[in-house]
């Protein structure tokens, strides 16, 4: 690869990087290329191989890639392939960027964000949905300097529960050189709003419920995190036909209570002009403005099946606990589809691409009991009274603070229940 070449694939990587989110690339490890992989995968179709990855990232690669991997990294990106993102970002490569090397921050190095599976496993239905793009401006990896006591962010919500919300942000970046600002609504990359050196104030909308981390960003770094936590008063529906719409179709409890059922139907789903294709998804949430209970031992047991109004090939069953540290998910599949399955336990990932997740099967259009048992340093999970996984591995999530029911297509749930480590009720609903 010739030096102009070279210096177009260092600036690709940066932008690359800069999207994800993550700790710097010099520290990633064989999961990290993983995960890369897995969102090259989602986004483009094009599978790039773990050792592929590694050695473009690599610090002193100076090869020539195949014209279908730079046109898989140019396509991540939203080009239409390799000489068409040359075309569209002309002028924009740093004239040092030839020289390969990867500037790097100064000030605090600490480590940011989530594995973007993760960040799938909790928050796959909000991934779905979500398109918004802010047009704003994309970081920069440029000279970043300041004091970490200079900095401050905070957060508050206009109500104090319901969704949509607005989540006014204060920050003071004054003492911050750098080049760009932004506000990160959570993980997720697409969610960000630039913001002025000067102002002190962002407001921005949230339509989903639940824990989110905002991050306040400079140039292509974190440099402060706050939490932002949106509760309901009841379950709430969220229903979308068009992936690339920013803001769902919300109903409330009493609208989606159907024959001693939670369902959004497809009369309703008509009446509120939702698209009803296979991208079609709904999900169920809710978060009490109290916390429930220590997240260190529960059950949670819900009876759900997904709806046959799709023909889908694969259609998924997600159940979310949300904690205000962490959080359990598991995603389950139609029996044949458990490359799809996906489990996130505190700490602990499984996906179905890289872990037999079979007993995470099942026949997603038939009523399922499903069960998720959290005692002293063991989490099990159960289908239709019988355990199909278990591990020691999983970390605490910290205070249970509420639940996500999402399904791929639509689906239902019959009846909710959370118990204590003695087995009290602490919430039940028959609907």
């Amino acid at each position: 690869m010739d030096h102009s070449d070279l210096a177009y694939l260092t600036y690709c990587k940066q932008r690359i990087e800069g999207s994800v989110g993550w700790h710097p690339s010099a520290e990633w490890r064989h999961r990290d290329y993983r995960n890369l992989a897995e969102l090259i995968e989602e986004k483009t179709g094009v599978h790039l191989s773990v050792s592929t990855l590694r050695r473009i990232w690599s610090v002193d690669f100076s090869g020539t890639p195949q014209v279908a991997t730079l046109n898989a990294l140019a396509q991540y990106l939203g080009h239409a392939d390799w000489l068409q993102f040359k075309k569209d970002i002309n002028g924009s490569v740093p004239a040092d960027n030839g020289a390969g090397e990867q500037q790097r921050v100064s000030g605090n190095k600490k480590k940011y964000g989530k594995l973007a599976l993760v960040a799938l496993a909790v928050l796959i239905f909000g991934y779905f949905l979500l398109g918004r793009v802010n047009g704003e401006g994309k970081p920069e990896q440029g000279r970043l300097a300041f004091v970490p006591d200079s900095v401050s962010f905070s957060s508050k919500n206009a109500l104090s529960s319901g969704v949509p919300n607005t989540v006014v942000f204060n920050y003071d970046v004054s003492g911050v050189t750098a080049d760009s600002f932004f506000i990160q609504q959570s993980w997720d990359p697409r969610m960000r709003d630039k913001i002025s050196r000067e102002d002190a104030t962002l407001t921005t909308t949230y339509y989903y419920p639940g824990p989110h981390t905002a991050r306040l960003i400079a140039n292509d770094s974190v440099i402060r995190e706050t939490k932002v936590n949106i509760t309901t008063r009841d379950w709430v529906g969220l229903a979308i036909g068009n992936p690339m719409l920013a803001v769902p179709t919300i109903m409330q409890s009493e609208a989606m209570k159907v024959n001693g059922s939670l369902h959004i139907t497809r009369d309703q789903l008509s009446a509120q002009r939702v698209a009803i294709d296979k991208s079609t998804a709904v999900g169920y949430y809710y978060v009490p403005e109290n916390r429930l209970l220590d997240g260190k031992a529960f059950a949670v047991k819900a009876r759900v099946k997904s709806d046959s109004l799709l023909n889908l090939g694969c259609p998924k069953i997600g159940i979310l606990v949300f904690g205000a540290d962490d959080y359990h998910s598991a995603i389950l599949t139609q029996n044949g589809c458990s490359g799809e399955a996906m489990l996130k336990l505190g700490n602990h990932v499984q996906d179905g691409k890289h872990t037999d997740l079979s007993h995470l099967s099942l026949d997603v259009y038939q009523w399922q009991t499903f069960e998720m048992k959290v005692t002293e340093g063991r989490i099990a999970l159960y289908l239709q009274g019988e355990e199909r996984y278990a591990t020691h591995e999983g970390g605490p999530i910290g205070d249970v603070l509420g639940f996500c029911f999402y399904f791929t297509g639509t689906g239902l749930i019959d009846a909710f229940e959370l118990t204590d480590r003695e087995g009290n009720l602490v919430y039940g609903n028959q609907f």
